[in-house]
């Protein structure tokens, strides 16, 4: 089974972060994982742990997002349940399922959890959603998750061999924006892309570089952006030295003015799936656009 590596983001600090994402948006990657970072702006809405799935050389592992109705009607609140559920020992479960990460929300009813029937393809499930075996996700934590079986209660807890990894976002005072920018800082995804647009037209190599953003190629053909390692914020986010990002929504990576003018359309597209290569193990991670 694959390591499960997580990423802890806090709360708070809207102003250090957007001074971050500022720059890291300017990088089409960078702008499509600031979809993920973005709700650290707004930490009323949801904190998220990433989970990043590693998978042999050659092999290919994927995570879809699966957004069902929810059940809004004769079902106990979610909060309910979490509040009443943390002080009491519930028993691990004996489903053949795996907790792969979990979005832990400040309202539990942001809260969801990627789950996959055991060795089998993992979703993202969110609360009071019914998962394989007929059971409804009633809860999550940091640490795990708990699952109504026919009204009684069972913990979905990650796999003993898993990494657990919790990053303490430092302490940065922000910086103002510059008086000479002459352009407010961006407000929502939408503003950054058009920063991101207006970043790689007018000088793309050294938007990739200032990221930590190389092209990738081989044989004289495009492949993808190369990460350098030296951009904390995608470090964070468990991509490591050497790691390219091939394509976005089956399109190949690595030409920049083409990868400009498909950023609209990335973006309108409802779900973005993003290819990775590591030594030569590719993985991909399907995630729906808000």
């Amino acid at each position: 089974m694959a390591t499960s590596r997580l990423l802890a983001l806090g709360a708070g600090a809207r102003n250090w972060l957007t001074n971050i994402l500022l720059w890291t948006a300017i990088v089409l990657f960078v702008w499509l994982l600031g979809k993920w970072i973005w709700p650290v702006l707004y930490p009323d809405a949801f904190r998220p742990l990433v989970a990043n799935f590693e998978q042999g050389r050659g092999g290919t592992e994927t995570i879809k997002a699966n957004y069902a109705a929810w059940n809004l009607f004769g079902r106990k609140p979610a909060g309910e349940v979490r509040q009443e559920m943390a002080q009491v020992e519930v028993p691990e479960t004996s489903m053949q399922l795996d907790l792969h990460g979990v979005v832990v929300g400040l309202d539990s009813r942001s809260s969801g959890a990627i789950i996959s029937e055991r060795n089998a393809e993992a979703n993202y499930y969110r609360m009071d959603e019914e998962l394989p075996g007929g059971v409804v996700l009633a809860a999550v934590y940091d640490d795990r998750v708990l699952l109504d079986r026919n009204g009684v209660m069972e913990t979905l807890s990650f796999d003993k061999g898993a990494t657990i990894k919790t990053m303490a976002r430092p302490q940065v005072a922000a910086k103002p924006a510059s008086s000479n920018s002459g352009a407010p800082l961006p407000q929502s995804p939408e503003e950054f892309l058009s920063m991101a647009e207006q970043q790689l037209a007018e000088d793309a190599p050294a938007a990739l570089a200032s990221v930590g953003l190389e092209p990738a190629a081989a044989g004289g053909a495009a492949e993808g952006y190369r990460f350098t390692g030296g951009n904390p914020m995608l470090r964070s986010l468990n991509l490591r030295a050497g790691d390219v990002i091939r394509s976005i929504n089956g399109h190949v990576l690595g030409n920049v003015q083409e990868d400009r003018r498909m950023m609209k359309e990335f973006h309108q597209s409802g779900m973005l799936e993003v290819e990775v290569e590591r030594d030569g193990a590719v993985f991909s991670i399907s995630y729906p656009i808000p």
